[in-house]
């Protein structure tokens, strides 16, 4: 690790020495492939994605091919940055860590440490070995043989074998050279194309709603030409989790709000496939009409509901607030944009 770090910092200097010129031709080549996932912080210029769920090593590998490195978070303003850009409900891996010397925490990137955010007690290396930085992180509990996490706003250190999404930061991309990258678009959507994800499978296009309940992240679908996600089949749900990750709970269109007990697609097509988790839906305390993904459970300790991530779906009440998956079928329209 320490021999790729000291690489790493060395290309860097490399790069910055040279003006950047090089990495800009290699990094927009890459990027011209993934456009639609870039996101641009005004303030400093750069330029952020997430990689798919990584161990950290592999999400700095991910980062150094695209011509970047895990996150290094400056200051608060910076953090509140990135996570309205990508999502207060997950973990991402930053470029904090301190593999190489144990307690002596450093950014990959070789910037100075100018500001940090752990949460309470931390970084603790609790069981040893956890020598990375995430964002997000708002507590634990080990309750019944089982540890619960939530998420928050502040930092906490974890095993590196872990997988996160990580945040990568790339510097030095000029905007004009970006404009040139074509984009394709869907109708009326405007200045929101940039966060849609094409599934190539069946050319329709898809992108998350702020947090809402289901009735609201419903009526935003509709506004945006389309309704919240039809799942039909295994396959699809595995691209949705991939593109949108697996540790958040999402909206579907899923429902039975008409009449209970008999669930529907809110865009009307038939039902051809579930995924429900064990024991769901049951409609706990009457009035849970709406089915969210990536549930994995929950269970009760003392007086306090714990819930867990997984690859089932839950029905969750109508007042929940989650952010819901929309789905615009047209795909005719993607080569006018």
């Amino acid at each position: 690790m320490a021999t790729r770090k000291n690489l790493h910092r060395w290309y860097l200097a490399l790069f910055v020495a040279l003006g950047i010129t090089c990495l800009t031709a290699a990094a927009l080549a890459e990027i011209g492939e993934k456009e639609e996932g870039w996101r641009k912080n005004a303030t400093n210029g750069h330029w952020y994605r997430l990689t798919a769920p990584l161990t950290w090593s592999q999400a700095e590998d991910q980062a150094i091919q695209w011509g970047g490195h895990l996150v290094t978070i400056r200051d608060r303003r910076e953090e509140l940055w990135l996570r309205s850009a990508f999502g207060p409900y997950k973990y991402f891996w930053t470029g904090f860590n301190d593999i190489e010397t144990e307690g002596q925490w450093e950014w990959v990137s070789g910037e100075p440490v100018t500001y940090n955010n752990w949460g309470p007690e931390q970084p603790d290396n609790w069981g040893a070995g956890e020598d990375a930085a995430f964002m997000n992180w708002g507590g634990a509990v080990y309750c019944q043989d089982h540890w619960f996490g939530w998420s928050g706003d502040s930092w906490n250190d974890s095993y590196i074998t872990n997988q996160c999404r990580g945040i990568v930061e790339v510097r030095g991309i000029g905007v004009s050279k970006r404009a040139a990258v074509h984009t394709p678009a869907l109708p009326e959507l405007g200045e929101k194309k940039e966060g849609w994800r094409k599934n190539p499978t069946n050319g329709h296009w898809y992108r998350l709603t702020a947090p809402l309940t289901w009735s609201q992240a419903a009526a935003q679908a509709i506004q945006w030409g389309g309704h919240l996600v039809t799942i039909r089949n295994g396959q699809e749900e595995l691209w949705l989790r991939n593109s949108f990750s697996p540790y958040e709970y999402f909206w579907t269109g899923f429902n039975d709000i008409e009449t209970e007990g008999q669930w529907e697609w809110v865009s009307g097509e038939p039902v051809a496939y579930t995924n429900w988790w064990p024991g769901e839906p049951n409609d706990y305390e009457a009035g849970e009409d709406g089915a969210g993904m990536n549930f994995g459970g929950a269970e009760q300790c003392v007086d306090q509901w714990f819930y867990a991530y997984g690859n089932g779906w839950n029905d969750f009440s109508n007042d929940s607030v989650l952010r819901g998956i929309v789905e615009v079928g047209m795909p005719h329209a993607c080569t006018e944009r």
